[in-house]
């Protein structure tokens, strides 16, 4: 079993690059990480962001992208 650093880091980078892509497709405003390693996410027309643990964060912009259902 791999030791959580290394799974927590690879979610981690998968969100970054989830993030980045619905930046470019103008679904989302603002992903930002914060020190508990939590999300806070912001669509546009929202004025405040919703903060989401790092699992839900990565179900959310996956669903988002429509590449989950």
């Amino acid at each position: 079993m791999k030791p959580k650093k290394v799974i927590t880091s690879h979610i981690h980078s998968r969100i970054t690059l989830l993030a980045a892509e619905a930046i470019k497709q103008g679904l989302v405003v603002q992903c930002d990480r914060t020190n508990q390693n939590t999300y806070l996410i912001r669509k546009p027309n929202e004025s405040v962001a919703t903060e989401f643990t790092p699992i839900s964060a990565g179900t959310f912009l996956l669903t988002l992208l429509g590449k989950i259902e």
